[in-house]
């Protein structure tokens, strides 16, 4: 059983972050989607990929989201 380090899954304890419905339409997930394109931006830059993926790691945390 693969175990994610604690500081990876805090944030999904947070209200802001977990509680979004995964079919939400995307007009209501816009702060969701910035988030994540600023996230992927400063990634790139500090790694210097061309691209990162933000795929959950965890099999079981990619199940639960569909």
């Amino acid at each position: 059983m693969k175990l994610n380090a604690t500081t990876e899954m805090i944030p999904l304890t947070w209200p802001e972050f977990g509680s979004l419905h995964p079919f939400a339409p995307r007009e209501q997930a816009r702060g969701y989607y910035a988030l994540f394109a600023r996230l992927e931006k400063w990634l790139c830059e500090i790694t210097g990929y061309d691209a990162i993926s933000l795929q959950p790691n965890s099999v079981r945390r990619a199940n639960m989201q569909g």
